[in-house]
């Protein structure tokens, strides 16, 4: 997760409600508790080694409005996560695949019959994820000649009737040729809409894949809980001292007049009681809007370089996503330098 805070700008600037990463460089000894705020973190690390893994981020929205159950998966030492959302009127699964290019023909063998058991068993399923297949041209030639791992996959598109709707490349190096290594498969195009291909986060050479999942479902109510009440009972104590209770408290019946001073205390506290409700917002308070505006530009210096494909204007970019990482690194410093410089411990802990 070297591109951590990279990651959290592009979040706070498109607020996605799903977000699916390959080599994500996650291992045990990195917590959960490096999340971002309004998502949950599901992930599938590489066991033992370091690099690669998959995971994914899922807005509370969707947390809150669906089930979510991990699927088993046999697929050798490739890496892959399938989440299965549903609530009582709809149903789908996700997938987040790695796989590197030098996995081997029995791991592919098993990671694609995967694919196929999922794609028979649900009738809403998307897959995203680094492939590692190069030499496919999309959109697919049927009546190409291909390599054993990239005939699989053909093989299981064609099968299990599944569409792969990247027709660009998504991978750039300088010197070397765009190559399109990301994938997004699903088993109806209609569920997905309006696909963008964005500037790469951080130094990362692959860009980022946007698209509109078109799945409708019932929002729940959220529940908004008072973390804390505040009641000043000096104006209570005051206001109950004036009250002329002899002009109140006129019941022949004591259990009445118990009623009623209930009646008037309860009324009292209420007036002078205040809810004070904490809300946590998701956006990292170092992410300014200079920050943004950094940001908007370098998504313009890559569609500059996407329409002429000139290797000045994919330097020019490089060059200017590496100033704006740094610009973001160093304002994440200088904000955890002022809260550990400031003596109220109330603006750690936030």
């Amino acid at each position: 997760m070297a591109k951590y805070d990279d990651l959290s700008v592009l979040v706070q600037s498109l607020k996605p409600t799903l977000i699916m990463l390959s080599e994500s460089w996650l291992s045990p000894a990195i917590p959960d508790t490096l999340v971002i705020n309004g998502y949950t973190l599901l992930r599938d690390d590489r066991d033992g080694r370091r690099g690669s893994g998959v995971c994914i981020f899922v807005a509370d929205l969707i947390c809150s409005s669906f089930t979510i159950n991990i699927l088993s998966s046999e697929i050798g030492k490739n890496e892959a996560l399938f989440l299965k959302l549903s609530n009582s009127s709809i149903s789908f699964v996700l997938g987040c695949i790695y796989r590197p290019p030098d996995s081997a023909i029995g791991d592919d063998r098993k990671l694609f019959t995967f694919v196929s058991k999922i794609a028979d068993s649900c009738d809403k399923l998307i897959i995203t994820g680094d492939f590692n297949l190069p030499d496919i041209t999309w959109p697919l030639d049927h009546n190409a000649n291909f390599d054993i791992p990239s005939q699989l996959l053909c093989d299981v598109l064609t099968n299990s009737h599944l569409e792969q709707i990247i027709t660009e490349p998504t991978r750039y190096r300088t010197n070397q040729t765009p190559s399109t290594l990301d994938l997004i498969i699903t088993s109806d195009d209609k569920l997905l809409a309006n696909l963008d291909y964005l500037d790469p986060v951080g130094k990362s050479d692959h860009v980022v894949l946007k698209v509109d999942v078109q799945i409708c479902f019932e929002r729940r109510r959220r529940i908004t809980s008072t973390c804390r009440v505040i009641t000043n009972y000096e104006l209570v104590n005051r206001d109950l001292f004036n009250t002329n209770w002899s002009t109140i408290l006129v019941e022949p019946s004591v259990k009445d007049n118990w009623t009623i001073f209930k009646k008037q205390l309860n009324s009292v506290v209420i007036k002078h009681t205040v809810s004070v409700v904490r809300k946590q917002s998701s956006n990292k308070p170092w992410i300014t809007k200079q920050i943004l505006k950094l940001i908007r530009k370098k998504r313009a210096l890559w569609r500059c370089y996407k329409r002429t494909g000139s290797e000045s204007d994919y330097k020019a970019h490089r060059v200017f996503s590496n100033k704006v990482s740094a610009t973001i690194r160093d304002a994440r410093c200088n904000y955890e330098k002022r809260i550990a410089a400031f003596k109220d411990v109330k603006c750690f802990y936030k």
